[in-house]
């Protein structure tokens, strides 16, 4: 088991971490448009809401309800039970998946390709140490008294490993569906014959 003090068990910042990943990702495939000039509170939002309604939330939703105790790995087993909690951190991935998409659009008008990548890339690789750190409570299923006594179950022997198998294989076609829609409303938005070579490269740094 992972030493991790209740308290500050990072479960519900990995989740963030994650929604700000999703909303720069989605900013990056919509990058034809935004540079094109393309107000950003268009049909590439409606788009975005639409996989934090239709896919995020309900992933979330079921977690928080049929296992709020794993969701919350077993630190706060009051909070694991609050309807106002759970409707917080739900605002709140919103928040983050809408912050990283504006985010996201600034450095795309702004042609800071690099940044964008390397902002990907911190918040993907600390959303997987988050997860690593914490495996010794992520990948194990039970209540509350059972992980604290030792008895919680592995993961991939409950109906929660299959559950969450099929949630990260269906949030993986969300976000390709929604992926490209944006690219199509791109190529619909701006023709190709209209693009200037750069809008399709990463910018370069000029040279010394």
């Amino acid at each position: 088991m992972v030493a991790v003090r209740p308290r500050y068990f990072p479960r519900i910042a990995h989740e963030l971490l994650l929604s700000a990943f999703i909303g720069l990702l989605f900013a990056l495939f919509a990058r034809r448009q935004f540079r094109a000039g393309v107000p950003i509170w268009g049909r590439e939002t409606m788009a975005v809401l639409s996989f934090v309604a239709l896919v995020e939330w309900p992933i979330m939703i079921y977690l928080h309800a049929a296992h709020p105790d794993w969701a919350w790995m077993y630190t706060h087993p009051s909070a694991a039970r609050s309807i106002l909690l759970v409707v917080l951190v739900l605002l709140a991935a919103l928040a983050l998946v809408m912050t990283g998409y504006v985010a996201g659009w600034a450095l795309v008008r702004a042609r800071r390709d690099e940044l964008h990548l390397a902002a990907l890339g911190a918040l993907g690789a600390g959303a997987f140490l988050l997860a690593l750190l914490a495996r010794g409570r992520v990948l194990v299923e039970g209540d509350y008294d059972a992980f604290h006594s030792g008895h919680a179950r592995p993961l991939h022997a409950t109906k929660l490993g299959w559950t969450l198998a099929i949630s990260i294989a269906g949030a993986a076609i969300g976000v390709a569906l929604v992926a490209d829609r944006l690219r199509a409303q791109g190529r619909a938005t701006v023709p190709v014959a209209s693009i200037d070579p750069s809008d399709e490269e990463p910018a370069r740094s000029p040279s010394p």
